[in-house]
């Protein structure tokens, strides 16, 4: 059951990468052109969660690794890194369902385990939290690593 929170974790944080972007919103709604040259912040944070799985989880350290898998134009049009050109970017748009986030993430994650993908980015939670800063602007998987204690396999 957790191992399948923290698979669904994933496929949030990838579509919540969106959000730090303001991809959507300027796709959406013509707003400012995405500012590619500023740094981005991804926050993991599993205090005061409504999940009640996942109570007690903020006393573990639990390793969140990112992997940068897109860039970004200034248009909000994503261009696959090279190790991912064989996937579909082209299905991010303003109408992307959660079935079409998940796919996407699930592929990503697939394509990293197969080709024992090194992550940009690897940190472990500390009271519930890991920031991670100072990060190019594009599309990132935030997979977390399955957490073991006493009470969650």
């Amino acid at each position: 059951m957790l191992k399948k929170r923290i698979k669904q974790g994933c496929a949030l944080g990838l579509a919540l990468t969106l959000t730090f972007s303001g991809v959507v919103l300027s796709k959406v709604y013509a707003a400012n052109a995405v500012k590619t040259n500023e740094k981005c912040t991804i926050q993991v944070c599993l205090k005061n969660s409504s999940f009640t799985e996942l109570t007690g989880l903020d006393a573990l350290p639990i390793e969140v690794s990112l992997y940068k898998v897109a860039d970004i134009d200034e248009a909000g049009n994503y261009t696959a890194l090279a190790e991912y050109e064989t996937l579909d970017f082209s299905v991010i748009d303003e109408e992307v369902t959660q079935k079409e986030w998940n796919a996407l993430a699930d592929a990503v994650k697939e394509k990293i385990t197969e080709d024992e993908t090194i992550a940009d980015v690897t940190k472990e939670t500390e009271k519930g939290e890991a920031i991670m800063d100072e990060l190019e602007t594009g599309l990132y998987l935030i997979d977390v690593k399955q957490a073991i204690s006493d009470e969650y396999i």
